[in-house]
């Protein structure tokens, strides 16, 4: 059973070691796009300034997210799963929870930037109604910026 709730500051140490697991994994497949480590400093600074959830299986911390709001935009950050949990369902699961907290909020827009060489995550946003609408530059790298739009049915 997948159980999401919002960190606090002493959750900051187990959001570090899950980004920490996901860059090194992410890096053994040739994308460092996450290296240097997300500090936990910045973790902490996310915690009092934005929306950071923490995502449990089997009261087992396996993931995060992190929701900055923006107008009517919520846009998506760090979000990790951890290597032992990939594929079965659990970032969908996550997705649907972000969606439905941003209609619950009157969100129009859910964005978020993937680097444009993680095939799998471009693949899996997508799969999940998110579209590519732009590309943008970082400091090492490209990302590509997607996003779903919210409609009331």
């Amino acid at each position: 059973m997948i159980k999401i709730t919002k960190a606090n500051m002493e959750d900051a140490n187990k959001i570090y070691n899950n980004i920490k697991q996901c860059a090194d994994d992410m890096a053994k497949k040739g994308l460092e796009h996450w290296m240097p480590y997300y500090s936990e400093n910045s973790i902490r600074e996310d915690i009092l300034n934005n929306n950071v959830f923490l995502v449990n299986f089997e009261d087992n911390n396996i993931g995060n997210f992190i929701l900055i709001a923006n107008n009517n935009e919520l846009y998506i950050s760090k979000f990790a799963i951890i290597p032992n949990y990939e594929n079965r369902g659990i970032g969908t699961k996550c997705l649907k929870f972000i969606e439905d907290y941003a209609k619950q909020n009157r969100y129009e827009l859910i964005k978020l930037d993937v680097y444009d060489k993680s095939i799998g995550a471009i693949k899996f946003y997508q799969k999940n109604g998110y579209k590519i609408i732009g590309e943008k530059p970082t400091r090492r790298f490209k990302v590509k910026i997607m996003q779903k739009e919210l409609k009331e049915i």
